[in-house]
Parts: structure tokens; C-alpha cells; sequence
């Protein structure tokens, strides 16, 4: 258990406070386990604007095999809904302030980026003490990253990065 209150550089006067949660257990002598952390953080900016890139809930849950020989995890990782932008232009009465775009005071709203939950799978095989086979997978759920003003119903962006995959031939000298 880690709670933590952060003074934040990237806003004037942004504070964070949260706690954090985290546990792992290993199955006996099998290799086998799981870890897990779940974290909240609430956000307070003295201009009364939402903090960008702060999400209130975020967690990890995940399952792993480990030896001297190989190891594997499966993970899967969920981020709350958090602020990406508060200067994007806005026609509406419902903005957040004025902001000076291209020369021009216009209103601003913020730009939410929705949930999302991602799946992850990492691999290491030990060919000897020096050289390993790594496997990494990425996004194996091809999650889309969705990105609002106001609501759902006002989408302004849709990131798809699709799944990845990367392998790896690493020597230690």
C-alpha cells in the first residue's frame, strides 16, 4: 500500500493525492503466479481546469511463469478516462476558458480520452547466461483509443495502433 501527494510542474498549482494498491503471489515452488495494483488519484488545478493526463483509476492484473531457463507474463492493464488536451477550440457556450490560438482568443474545451483496456504478453527464453530470446505482444486485444470533448456522443479522435509484436536477440557482454 502506497499513498503519495505530488505537486505537479506541468500545470500552475496542480496537485495530486492518491493511494496505491499492489500484490503478488507466487503458487509455491511451481514458478508460477500473479501480481496485481489498482491506484486512485484525485486531482485539484487552481484555475478550477481539469488536470491533463491524470486518470482517477488505473490497474494491472496479471499472470506469470518463471524459471532459470524461461519466463512468461500475460497482463492485462485498464486506464480511467483522463483529460488529454484543455486547449482544444470550442464553439459552444460550455467551454472551459479563452485561450490564444494562432493569434486568436478563442473558447477551449477539454479533450477526454475514453477507458481503455490493453492486453500484453512477454516472453524470455535463456539460450545461455549471456544470450536471450525475448518475445513481446502488445495490444493483443486491438483496443482503440477514443477521444471526446464533453461526451461519448463527440468524438474527436480515434487512435488504432493494432497489435504489435517485437523479437529479440539479446546479448549481455
Amino acid at each position: 500500500v502506497r499513498a503519495f501527494a505530488i505537486n505537479s510542474s506541468s500545470q500552475q498549482g496542480a496537485k495530486i493525492s492518491g493511494i496505491e494498491l499492489s500484490y503478488e503471489q507466487p503458487f509455491g515452488e511451481t514458478g508460477f503466479g500473479f501480481t496485481s495494483n489498482v491506484s486512485r488519484a484525485k486531482t485539484k488545478v487552481e484555475d478550477g481546469r481539469p488536470m491533463v493526463g491524470a486518470s482517477e483509476w488505473a490497474g494491472n492484473l496479471g499472470g506469470y511463469f518463471e524459471n532459470d531457463k524461461f519466463s512468461a507474463r500475460l497482463v492485462a492493464n485498464y486506464r480511467g478516462e483522463y483529460v488529454s488536451s484543455s486547449t482544444a477550440p470550442s464553439p459552444t457556450a460550455n467551454s472551459q476558458g479563452l485561450s490564444t490560438i494562432n493569434g486568436v482568443l478563442m473558447p477551449t474545451a477539454p479533450t477526454y480520452a475514453a477507458p481503455v483496456t490493453t492486453l500484453a504478453f512477454s516472453a524470455n527464453y535463456n539460450i545461455t547466461p549471456e544470450l536471450v530470446l525475448a518475445f513481446n505482444a502488445t495490444n493483443l486485444t486491438n483496443a482503440k483509443r477514443a477521444q471526446y470533448r464533453y461526451s461519448e456522443e463527440e468524438p474527436q479522435k480515434l487512435d488504432v495502433s493494432g497489435r504489435q509484436y517485437y523479437l529479440n536477440l539479446r546479448y549481455k557482454f
